[in-house]
């Protein structure tokens, strides 16, 4: 039940991710072009690295949530309820 709720939510926001990626790579493709003198890694990184601390500290709580009920779940029939 758990792994198909976190595909379906997965799959809901693969497209946004993906269109977002692209856009910013391109933007970083044109920077480059127009300016070859600015190092594009230097800037492109830590709005990566930013993105990334960003969107970890959106879906950690909710993560957590669902780890927290699982491993309740386990710890009352470490077995199976047998």
């Amino acid at each position: 039940l758990i792994l198909r709720f976190l595909t379906i939510r997965a799959d809901r926001f693969k497209g946004g991710g993906s269109i977002a990626s692209l856009i910013y790579n391109v933007a970083l493709g044109v920077i480059n072009r127009a300016m070859p003198q600015l190092m594009v890694a230097f800037v492109g990184a830590p709005a990566i690295t930013a993105g990334g601390l960003i969107l970890l500290a959106l879906t950690a709580p909710y993560l957590l949530a669902i780890w927290l009920t699982a491993l309740n779940t386990f710890l009352a029939a470490p077995f199976g309820g047998y």
